[in-house]
């Protein structure tokens, strides 16, 4: 698999601009999770399929995983990764095949975000010390 790291991080809103935020934040948190699951999975098994390609055995199959990658979403985003940074389709589907969905995790990301007045977050976030460092780096410079 290759790519050009400065692809990996390109973001296209498209010409309409964020005319429609929620299916873009809806695809840029897709993204951002399978992202998330590709570069946290254990690539050990590269290894073995290394070892298998030089003799003729087929490589050993992904293993059961709770993803339909006949889905639509998974199609759409595999064709993109493969089209746009020229990752290979089989090698893809052979990670995503491995990632399980933890789902206290999906539901922490379902929950509306914690909404504090702003004297609740002074009070974890601004501490005498850092007053103190700040103070000292103005009158440094």
């Amino acid at each position: 698999m290759s790519g050009s790291p400065g692809a990996l991080i390109s973001l296209e809103i498209g010409a309409g601009g964020l005319e429609s935020r929620r299916a873009f934040l809806k695809s840029l948190l897709f993204r951002t999770v399978g992202w998330g699951a590709l570069f946290s999975l254990d690539l050990s098994w590269a290894d073995s399929l290394l070892a298998h390609a030089d003799s003729s055995a087929p490589p050993p199959s992904p293993s059961p995983s709770s993803l339909n990658l006949d889905d639509p979403r998974y199609v759409s985003l595999i064709k993109d990764l493969t089209q746009r940074h020229q990752f290979a389709a089989a090698d893809l589907k052979a990670l995503f095949g491995k990632v399980l969905l933890q789902s206290e995790i999906i539901e922490k990301f379902e929950r509306p975000p914690e909404l504090l007045p702003y004297y609740e977050y002074r009070r974890r976030f601004i501490k005498e010390e850092l007053v103190l460092q700040g103070q000292a780096y103005i009158q440094e410079n």
